[in-house]
């Protein structure tokens, strides 16, 4: 179906293209509840057409998706699952595949718009609870220390009197929000100064408890 069709990769082998069709045929079938379910493809080819028939095992129907975090103190469950999709939906189990980097990078970012930098995210680890029948994702996470700003280093020409005026302060905690609004407001401010075409490139060195910001 079209389904099949958008899981299709068009330039990659025949087992490639197969096993992301059985892929997005599982993630349907975790979807509908069936957490347990197997899909294997198995390929055919004559006269020049390839056909992909899907072996599939549903298994039991669960009864419903629960999302936990371990590890977390400083942020709750619910901010941490702010930028990660519905539990029980088909994006939601794509993003469990060991392919996918979004859970990392969802709460990692999470930490980061409250200075924690360091911030890591172990192995998740799902399993069926088989008194309630509800399937129970765990999210190890290891927050790190808080980090504030030991330096900014600006080119001379902006540290002048007249130069931009940044969210970010020696000694304060970082922000990622302020970190992103000083990007802008760099740029903006060369722009001003005729630089038409200036462009902002910035890096964090981090250290278990401070950063230091370049403007280069």
């Amino acid at each position: 179906g079209r389904e099949g069709e958008r899981a299709w990769l068009p330039f990659s082998t025949p087992e490639a293209a197969a096993a992301a069709v059985a892929r997005a045929a599982l993630w349907r079938l975790q979807s509908e509840g069936f957490h347990g379910a197997l899909v294997e493809p198995q390929l055919s080819s004559t006269e020049g057409r390839l056909d992909v028939l899907l072996h599939v095992t549903r298994g039991a129907r669960g009864r419903g998706v629960d999302l936990v975090f371990e590890g977390n103190t400083v942020l709750a469950a619910d901010a941490l699952a702010a930028g990660l999709p519905s539990p029980g939906s088909s994006a939601f189990f794509e993003m469990l595949d060991v392919r996918s980097a979004r859970i990392s990078s969802e709460v990692r970012m999470a930490y980061a718009g409250i200075g924690h930098l360091q911030a890591q995210v172990g192995k998740v680890h799902s399993a069926v609870d088989p008194a309630t029948g509800r399937l129970r994702v765990t999210i190890a996470v290891s927050e790190g220390a808080p980090s504030t700003v030991l330096g900014i280093e600006l080119p001379a020409e902006a540290t002048d009197p007249g130069g931009p005026r940044l969210g970010l302060a020696v000694g304060q905690p970082f922000d990622i929000a302020a970190y992103s609004a000083d990007r802008e407001t760099l740029g903006a401010w060369y722009r001003a100064q005729g630089f038409i075409d200036a462009e902002v490139r910035a890096a964090l060195e981090c250290e278990p408890r401070v950063n230091l910001h370049r403007y280069p």
